[in-house]
């Protein structure tokens, strides 16, 4: 089973740290730096997502701004 993380600082530092997170997203260091604060911009759920599950991990969609279950 998966090991689930929650957190943005979770996903960033399983990935490898700020600097490696921006190379994956094709995004300078300070934009990504930002979403320690701000959630990860939905345009870069997929290729998170792919690493991540590379490495045996799953994450909250929330933490892209994207909501699971009803109304």
């Amino acid at each position: 089973m998966p090991k689930h993380l929650r957190t943005v600082r979770d996903v960033i530092a399983a990935l490898g740290g700020t600097s490696r997170v921006a190379e994956l997203t094709g995004t300078r260091y300070t934009a990504a730096h930002n979403w320690h604060g701000d959630g990860f911009p939905a345009r870069t759920y997929v290729v998170l997502m792919r690493e991540l599950e590379a490495r045996g991990l799953t994450a909250d969609p929330e933490l892209w701004g994207m909501t699971t279950g009803g109304r």
